[in-house]
């Protein structure tokens, strides 16, 4: 997980710090910076495959343009997306193709839908005149760019302008980013481990006591976490380390 490592967490209080302490007019090129080193950080071979999504979104405002965009944001996304499930089809594809791991540009999902919507928008006349570096600004935001949510233009762009350091902000982001964390250990988490022990359930049985067992094993129990051979992190008792072991 991206946002409890210590790089990230650096890297989030530095753009705070010089987002608020240094001039209104930087704060752009301060979002663009730190969203560079984000990117460069987590996934830098796709940097320029994110830099040029941005300019071709700044550079088709026609009509004809925008749809133009928006066929190829969907379609470099919808490839991605097809080429990284082809580790579900091994019957259908051949082994080398089944095997691939096709490594994804962090947070295409958001980006694309991100740019999609200021195509649409500036289009529609609702954004007025949009600068390259305003987009580049709210297309690298990384504090969106791993779990969202998916952010507007507008409201981004005000914030932007308007942002002003508060104690009662912190608190209330700071409440909203505990209560996230929750929701990921107590819902998320679970429900994850559930389905990567699920993966490996030989009846329809064992998949309602993997799902019965795997919350409280969770949540009540304080036996260690392992990983086990299907790549589930699951208690000493997990079945699928069984089930994998009698397919060996």
């Amino acid at each position: 997980m991206i946002l409890n490592e210590p790089r990230f967490l650096a890297l989030f209080l530095l753009t705070a710090a010089a987002f608020f302490l240094g001039p209104v007019r930087c704060r752009h090129a301060v979002l663009i910076v730190s969203g560079l080193v984000f990117y460069a950080w987590y996934a830098g071979p796709f940097l320029p495959f994110v830099l040029g999504l941005i300019v071709l979104t700044f550079l088709t405002p026609g009509r004809f343009g925008v749809w133009v965009n928006v066929a190829a944001l969907l379609g470099l996304m919808a490839y991605f997306k097809v080429q990284g499930s082809v580790d579900a089809l091994p019957g259908i594809l051949t082994p080398e193709v089944a095997t691939r791991t096709l490594v994804f540009p962090l947070g295409l999902s958001f980006l694309t839908f991100e740019l999609i919507h200021v195509a649409l928008e500036r289009r529609r006349g609702k954004l007025g005149r949009v600068s390259l570096m305003s987009l580049a600004a709210f297309a690298l935001y990384f504090p969106c760019r791993i779990a969202g949510p998916i952010k507007r233009y507008q409201p981004f762009e005000d914030s932007v302008g308007q942002a002003r350091w508060s104690l009662e902000e912190v608190y209330q982001g700071g409440v909203r980013v505990l209560w996230g964390f929750v929701k990921k250990i107590l819902i998320a988490d679970v429900i994850g481990l559930t389905i990567a022990e699920l993966h490996w359930a030989a009846s329809p049985l064992q998949v309602w006591k993997g799902w019965r067992r795997t919350p409280c094993t969770f949540i009540l129990t304080s036996a260690p976490i392992r990983t086990s051979p299907s790549g589930c992190r699951a208690s000493s008792g997990c079945k699928c380390r069984r089930i994998s072991a009698r397919r060996t």
